[in-house]
């Protein structure tokens, strides 16, 4: 399905199947040539995410696709990238003991919430970015007043995260200074529209609290509060 979609597009995009995966449906979508490591951290630029995006979302259209979509991608090796060529993974949704709604409600009442418009650290009018989650740094991405899938402002608002995060988080470290965060992204996809997303910068490594509320014994715990995170991402 992602090969037929791509075909029109061919002279810039491939795909490959993942032969070793839990997923009954698992593409990747490559770019024909290397990146260099700057512009795989900036997703190639706008033009190039967006085209990502678009692909997306027209598997996500079909009628043979599964009826919910996750888009990923890992930036880095310490964010899951186990090899340096980008690549942007594309699988069914898989939802445990939870359901599609429950996954949809957390994070639009989350994004909602009168509380947390303190958190939200950048919007384009049509998407928002809103410090959330369960790591620390991590934010949501959100539709504003659920407008028309646009993979051009979806880009935008991502990339608009992505800068924001490598210039007010950028390694002090001795010998590394000025080296941007690795990350995650990911985007849930229905009938070709993107209903959220989220961005995960490796900012910090789990303690023992995280593993034990995996198991459902205990809370998650951040090493600081959502709010720090906007704080700091806003701060002139």
């Amino acid at each position: 399905l992602v090969t037929e979609v791509i075909e029109g597009r061919a002279e810039n995009w491939m795909t490959r199947a993942n032969k070793f995966t839990p997923h009954g449906h698992h593409q990747m979508i490559l770019p024909r040539t290397c990146w260099t490591t700057e512009t795989l951290h900036e997703l190639g630029g706008p033009q190039r995410l967006a085209d990502i995006i678009g692909i997306a979302c027209t598997v996500s259209a079909s009628e043979l696709a599964p009826e919910r979509m996750h888009l990923g991608i890992h930036v880095g090796y310490l964010a899951g990238q186990n090899f340096g060529h980008q690549h942007t993974h594309l699988v069914d949704a898989q939802y445990g003991n939870g359901t599609i709604a429950d996954a949809d409600n957390k994070v639009v009442s989350y994004a909602s919430d009168p509380k947390h418009q303190g958190r939200i650290v950048t919007d384009n009018g049509t998407y928002r970015a809103i410090a959330g989650g369960e790591r620390g740094g991590m934010c949501y991405i959100v539709p504003v007043d659920n407008p028309s899938m646009s993979p051009t402002s979806l880009a935008d608002i991502i990339l608009k995260v992505v800068s924001l995060y490598s210039t007010r988080f950028a390694n002090t470290a001795s010998g590394k200074e000025g080296l941007p965060p690795e990350y995650i992204i990911g985007l849930k996809l229905a009938n070709g529209q993107v209903g959220y997303g989220f961005f995960v910068p490796i900012l910090n490594h789990f303690g023992f609290p995280h593993y034990f509320a995996n198991l459902g014994e205990g809370a998650y715990i951040l090493p600081w509060p959502h709010e720090k995170t906007a704080e700091h991402l806003l701060a002139s």
